[in-house]
């Protein structure tokens, strides 16, 4: 259950620290103190994708801190989260400059680590919950929620991926005889222009290395010779170094250091001979060839179509012709493997077919007792004379069948009726606000059992209600909360009455600034506040009228 929920910086709420009890927790308040803020940032708290109008103007952020206790194997634990004391804290805070971080018992978490557990924790039900249920596409969903059928979703889901696959499969081979052999033909076309061109990997570097050389030459003609002439020839380098070797040569027999200069001196001679023997060579391998720089230019724009056609490079071309081969070849043998593709397509296709009938049969049998609960619960929410059902789509014939998504391939829809002797009709076409309200809280009453989340939030489910169906919705709650922690937004007295604990919301203006503040109430501030919410400021009537309400509400807790 949901032991606190800390606030700063959301909204109107500047700081705001709320203690909520088992069962019934009751939010009111005028319209517009802001009740929804502790709503919002419950969901903020918990994951749900949330922008910076959510943080209080002036601020830099906003941070909410929701605190739980959670039984032995609990969804922290199965996420690798410890407490000694069974208590785990969820903590978020957002920033204006983006940051957003989140924290559980302390370790920063992600938002799907965080939106898978908080699934788990609690549920809200507000005017998007209502959107959601309105919704064909979403109906489905809610009756495989109720049955147990996972098993044989599994089967067709595993079936229809198969048949997904073989068409697919079948798709590479082109469709008909006519279409195969067009494939064949542009594949053969491929494969040939590839194949005369003899690429080889790393040719295109080769050639370019080449091209550049030639674009080159006169600027390497132009060095070496340079280069040469000084080196070597009259007045050189070369012969300046060769008269002073024959100085020095004629002084190497009086000392040994003269002698070791000289025979360095002679090493640089013939080092520096043996690198205009090699410019020299450079100079006599230079040629240019017009005809051979025309092949190069030729050849490297042939190799730029093939990779602008088949791959960014010569190794991604010979692949694409290796494919090629590979698809020719698959082709060419096409009618047998076509032929046995069809043959294991039409044996998947009778599997699909039994398993999509199988789940249908089943959600058949389940939305028979969907009905009955629902209409049960409505009769219970004092909508007698209520009709509720599930509509199918025809099951298709298996001469017809030619497969279906993982779900099957049933199309279902809600009908209702409110009033006796009328037609059902589409829920979302019919069904009214009030009627609506009592429809969810009726849903919620039956799935809560399956998916046991401790916690449940409702968003003004009063909508569209009030008088002696105020008093059956409040017994309803009142109800669900025996067995689960309730939150509930609301605006009627015969409701807010049968509160275990009750929360005042209300808004005010303090130096230009307007906040909002919680208020734990106790059995005077819950006498009061219901009076309020019976007819305002009205005096003693009021306040008795409240504590009749009251009375009534502890009668019937103690009954259940």
């Amino acid at each position: 259950m949901l032991k606190s929920l800390y606030i700063k910086n959301i909204a109107l709420i500047d700081e705001a620290n709320i203690e909520f009890s088992n069962g019934l927790n009751i939010l009111s308040g005028e319209t517009g103190a802001g009740k929804s803020i502790v709503i919002d940032s419950l969901i903020f708290v918990l994951g749900s994708r949330a922008d910076k109008t959510l943080i209080k103007s002036g601020e830099t952020s906003a941070f909410a801190e929701a605190v739980f206790q959670c039984e032995e194997n609990n969804v922290f634990q199965q996420n690798g989260y410890e407490s000694e004391d069974d208590l785990f804290t969820v903590s978020r805070i957002m920033s204006v400059g983006g940051k957003n971080e989140i924290r559980i018992n302390g370790r920063i978490a992600s938002q799907s680590v965080l939106k898978q557990i908080s699934a788990s924790l609690v549920d809200v039900f507000g005017q998007n919950e209502q959107t959601y249920l309105l919704r064909q596409e979403n109906h489905l969903g809610i009756l495989d929620g109720f049955g147990d059928n996972a098993k044989l979703k599994n089967i067709v889901s595993d079936l229809s991926v198969q048949l997904d696959d073989i068409n697919k499969q079948l798709d590479k081979f082109g469709g008909d005889d006519s279409e195969r052999e067009r494939l064949a033909d542009m594949l053969s076309f491929q494969i040939n222009e590839i194949e005369s061109a003899e690429l080889f990997d790393g040719e295109d570097e080769d050639l370019s290395a080449q091209r550049q050389k030639a674009k080159s030459m006169e600027k390497i003609t132009y060095a070496c010779s340079s280069a040469l002439s000084l080196l070597s020839g009259e007045n050189s380098s070369l012969d300046k170094i060769s008269s002073a070797l024959n100085y020095l040569v004629q002084i190497d027999n009086i000392d040994k250091k003269y002698e070791t200069a000289s025979q360095r001196l002679s090493s640089v001679k013939y080092e520096l001979q043996d690198i205009c023997e090699t410019v020299e060579n450079f100079l006599s391998e230079l040629k240019f060839d017009q005809y051979e720089m025309d092949m190069i230019e030729n050849r490297l724009d042939k190799i730029k179509l093939l990779k602008k056609k088949y791959g960014g490079s010569i190794a991604a071309v010979l692949d694409f012709c290796k494919n090629a081969k590979q698809k020719l070849d698959e082709l060419t043998h096409s009618d047998e493997i076509i032929s046995q593709l069809k043959e294991k397509k039409e044996n998947i296709l009778l599997q699909l077919y039994a398993a999509a009938k199988n789940l249908s049969l089943f959600r058949r049998e389940t939305a028979t007792k969907f009905e009955n609960k629902i209409m049960t619960e409505l009769q219970d929410l004092g909508m007698k004379n209520t009709t509720f059902a599930v509509v199918f789509s025809d099951m298709p014939q298996q001469s017809a069948f030619c497969g279906c998504g993982k779900n099957g391939f049933d199309k279902i829809e809600f009908y209702f009726s409110a009033n006796k002797g009328e037609p059902i009709k589409p829920l979302a076409k019919i069904i009214s606000g009030g009627e609506m309200s009592r429809f969810m809280l009726a849903l919620k009453n039956i799935t809560a059992t399956i998916e046991k989340i401790p916690t449940m939030v409702f968003d003004e489910i009063d909508s569209g209600i009030s008088g002696k169906i105020a008093e059956v919705v409040g017994c309803k709650l009142a109800k669900i909360s025996k067995h689960y922690q309730c939150l509930v937004i609301t605006h009627l007295p015969q409701i807010a009455s049968m509160s275990d604990a009750h929360l005042l919301i209300e808004k005010s203006v303090t130096e230009n600034k307007t906040k909002t503040t919680v208020t734990p109430l106790n059995f005077d501030g819950k006498l009061k506040e219901i009076g309020r919410l019976v007819g305002g400021d009205i005096g003693e009537y009021g306040q008795l009228h409240a504590k009749d309400l009251i009375q009534w509400a502890d009668n019937y807790k103690k009954s259940l």
